[in-house]
């Protein structure tokens, strides 16, 4: 598969406080411009138009065993992030700035369209993952408006089922022992009713106009162009 033909710009994440993975964190960090050495060959692949492996079986957040393509039987476009929920970082981030744009469509989440989170970290856990899943779902459904309490899954699997789901959406990541912690892009995917990538954001802010079409385009089967946009990966505090 074709790589994007412009280099992306990377950048460091420093915080000044630990986040909490069972809490909503609405705070953005200051990005440092610069591409260090442990991100090389970490290089998001453009893969528009292929079909992700349906046939993958996850855990959902109640423990459940659950095929991907559960979540692909209901005619609805699918947001797909690839992230970790121990992540001290970049992982939160992106999911504010998923959640924040899903509180400002009126769209209804479970009604038009699903949320997919995946951990790339083969070791968490279910209860983890509900620990997640309740809190951006509590946070999702603050604004007042009517929101189901559907539509928001956040999985765990083996590193196998994980790594191909990865390889088929040109994500990649790989894990620092040094710090114990998983270096990685931060990409939300739109994926077609029947598993096509069909248009994929980078970074961790979300225009409502720019996903609502994404949306509409993704439930008629269409594919759309690559969005040349900032690559933030999660790497490593220095001090």
């Amino acid at each position: 598969m074709k790589l994007i033909g412009m280099r992306l710009i990377f950048a460091f994440l420093i915080l000044s406080t630990t986040v909490s993975i069972q809490s909503y964190d609405p705070e953005h960090t200051k990005l440092k411009n610069k591409k260090p050495s442990e991100i090389d060959g970490l290089v998001v692949q453009s893969k528009l138009g292929d079909k992700i492996p349906l046939e993958l079986n996850f855990k959902n957040e109640e423990g459940k065993s659950v095929s991907l393509g559960s979540f692909f039987n209901q005619g609805k476009p699918v947001i797909l992030s690839m992230v970790y929920y121990r992540c001290p970082t970049l992982c939160n981030h992106h999911l504010n700035g998923i959640n924040k744009v899903l509180k400002e469509t009126d769209w209804n989440l479970g009604d038009k369209f699903l949320f997919l989170a995946v951990s790339i970290d083969p070791t968490e856990t279910s209860e983890l993952a509900q620990q997640k899943r309740n809190a951006y779902m509590e946070d999702y459904k603050s604004n007042g408006k009517f929101r189901l309490d559907s539509g928001m899954h956040f999985l765990t699997g083996d590193e196998t089922s994980s790594r191909a789901l990865a390889d088929s959406l040109g994500f990649p990541y790989r894990y620092n022992p040094g710090n114990n912690q998983w270096i990685h892009p931060a990409v939300a995917y739109i994926i077609t009713p029947d598993g096509k990538i069909s248009r994929y954001f980078n970074g961790i802010s979300f225009a409502e106009r720019d996903l609502k079409l994404s949306l509409v385009e993704a439930t008629d089967g269409k594919i759309g162009s690559i969005m040349e946009k900032v690559a933030l990966f999660l790497l490593p505090i220095r001090s």
